[in-house]
């Protein structure tokens, strides 16, 4: 449970970071610091979903590189304005805003809400 204990807080963290940096100004190092964080732990748990099977015998299996996905959709301005890479970066700004918005949730609910399968 520690590692998804860890990614809700780390994206809980980030998100409000977010959300308070449209209206004020903060240094780049804690943008940076935060953002380090969510993508150690979300690889953390990347890395217990590429290893372990679901009910369905399925794992992760897919190459991730999280830091690189984060830069595309926050580093690069304006991608949204060019169709082609739209067509491109939409699905990961969507799976992106599902996944902060399932991890917001299991934050709110808190650590005793949150479960996992222990065979």
């Amino acid at each position: 449970m520690q590692p998804v204990t860890d990614l809700t807080e780390a994206s809980y963290n980030l998100a409000n970071f977010r959300r308070l940096s449209v209206n004020k100004e903060f240094p780049e190092f804690r943008k940076k610091a935060l953002t380090e964080k969510f993508i150690l732990h979300l690889t953390d748990v990347c890395r217990i979903l590429k290893a372990f099977p679901n009910d369905e015998k399925k794992t992760l299996d897919e190459e991730y590189d999280i830091k690189h996905i984060l830069d595309i959709l926050y580093e690069i301005e304006g991608w949204k304005d060019i169709p082609p890479f739209r067509f491109y970066f939409d699905p990961f700004q969507k799976a992106y805003d599902e996944l902060v918005e399932e991890l917001q949730e299991m934050h709110t609910l808190g650590h005793l809400r949150m479960s996992y399968y222990v065979e």
